[in-house]
């Protein structure tokens, strides 16, 4: 009996390491894919940068134009956890700065797991 109540618990600590390896490696793979996603509308602002004015531009509906089948809902382009990506253009001393931000597996903003990029420097000339 005792040898039993060993086996079933060693199977159950080896099946909550599995499960822990597992969520870990679907975060590490839903962390890429957002990067990806990330990549993508680096890739359409640079190609859309500077074609209307600046009031008028919409970086994800610029991304949404490059890249069709990426996931969305009302007009946000969604991350890999089906969450909305922040896009932020914000201007310092005379230069843009592009931030992507998502909210990461918690889908809460401003915690320690949101994942995030920026790219500094942008100058805004119209084309």
């Amino acid at each position: 009996m005792r040898t039993v109540l060993v086996k079933y618990g060693l199977f159950l600590i080896l099946l909550g390491v599995i499960f822990v390896l597992s969520v870990s490696s679907q975060n590490q793979f839903r962390k890429m894919r957002t990067g990806d996603i990330f990549a993508k509308i680096i890739s359409a602002v640079s190609a859309s940068w500077g074609t209307m004015p600046l009031s008028e531009y919409k970086p994800a509906v610029e991304t949404q134009k490059m890249f069709p089948k990426l996931a969305t809902n009302n007009q946000k382009i969604l991350d890999a956890w089906g969450n909305p990506i922040e896009i932020l253009i914000t201007e310092y001393d005379n230069k843009y700065v592009l931030s992507l931000v998502s909210a990461g597996p918690d889908g809460k903003m401003k915690t320690k797991d949101d994942y995030f990029r920026k790219i500094e420097g942008i100058s805004w000339v119209s084309r």
